[in-house]
Formats: structure tokens, sequence, C-alpha cells
């Protein structure tokens, strides 16, 4: 067990964003905005958690991948050990604390499940003699995590990042003017739509004011 005093409850988060001066939860906890997110999200999918649709998991990818903020090698990628036939998953690492959170409770980016219910039961008494039997006894190793000390948080919050180039590119021509800039083609698609959307509330606005 590490640090049995120590809970990454919501409580202790709420509490450390306090003392930072920060937002209670982590400001990018989309899988649009953060990669780690949506690749752990992702995960639990085939840990016995809801999948996400399998288009949008690998338009999602292929997103990310195109990202500086893409892991540059497994040992940063999220993972899971377990039986993935019986569905015994025990050991969870390089997780985003917010995705853990919300399918465990804690706050954490590694957890680690003991051996069996034998190594289990033992730490359990143990742990009751001591009067140290915290909230995450059932856990071998939990490694609290707050979302300002995620190796991402910095990058993300200075607005990173994409290569040059990596994304699609269009211009815009006009008499004496152009106009170029980079956009996703999910970002392009969500433009789009709100223009659209605003074309079509403007134009219904314009037949109730005709309309004797």
């Amino acid at each position: 067990m590490t640090d049995n005093d120590l809970i990454p409850n919501l409580e202790w988060y709420v509490q450390k964003s306090t003392e930072l001066g920060l937002t209670p939860r982590c400001p990018f906890t989309s899988v649009k905005r953060y990669p780690r997110y949506y690749e752990s999200l992702s995960l639990l999918g085939s840990a016995g958690s809801t999948k996400i649709d399998q288009e949008e998991d690998e338009r999602l990818k292929h997103f990310w991948e195109r990202s500086d903020l893409w892991p540059p090698t497994k040992e940063y990628v999220p993972a899971i050990q377990g039986d993935s036939e019986k569905k015994i998953f025990s050991n969870f690492f390089n997780f985003c604390p917010e995705i853990i959170y919300d399918r465990f409770g804690y706050f954490s980016s590694h957890l680690r499940d003991y051996t069996d219910e034998i190594d289990r039961d033992i730490a359990y008494q143990k742990l009751e003699k001591l009067n140290a039997l915290g909230e995450h006894w059932r856990w071998e190793s939990i490694r609290a995590m707050h979302y300002s000390e995620c190796p991402l948080y910095s990058p993300l919050r200075e607005g990173g990042g994409f290569r040059e180039g990596s994304g699609p590119q269009f211009k815009l021509g006009f008499p004496g003017m152009s106009i170029q800039f980079k956009l996703s083609w999910h970002d392009l698609r969500d433009w789009i739509a709100r223009r659209w959307s605003g074309f079509m509330r403007l134009f219904r606005s314009g037949d109730k004011q005709l309309a004797p």
C-alpha cells in the first residue's frame, strides 16, 4: 500500500486545485482536447466500460497521432494488464486521473491490484491490526495524481500542439486578398454546421417577419 494516509478522492483533488488557484477539475477533459484522456477512455472500452463508437475511435486516433502530444514510445502509453478472456484486469498504467476517478473513484495515474485473494486477505488483516485500513485498501498500490502534475498539462495549457503542416490547410481567395488557415476536418465540419444553423435561424426568422 502506498501512502496509506493519502486518499486521492474528490475532496483531496478539489482542495489541491484550490491551493494551486486552478479549476476544481481538469479543463482538458475531452477526447478532442487531451490525447491521454482519449487513450484512457478508449482503452477502458476493452476492460468492461462502454466503448467509443469504432468509427469515432479511429477518427480520434488518426487525429491525435498527428499531434506532438502523442506518446513517442510505448512507455508513455496507457496500458492495462490482466486476463482479457475472464475480464479480470489488475493493473492500470499511465492513465488520465480523471478517467480513473470516473471508473474507480480515485484520482490516480496507476492502479495495481493484489496478485490474488490470499494476498488481498493478508493485506486486509495486517492493515486492520495497524488501524491503517484506508478507503483504497482493496488496491495494493495507488499513484495519486492531480491534473497539474500530468506531463501533458503544461504543453496543453500553452496551446500545444500539432506539427507544422500536420493538419489540413484551406485557402480563401477574394479580390485583392487571400487568407490561408489550418483546421482539422472535425473543426471544419463543426464550423460549417454552426454557420448553417445560424443561417437557418435567420432564414426562419425572416419567414416569420414576412408572414401576414
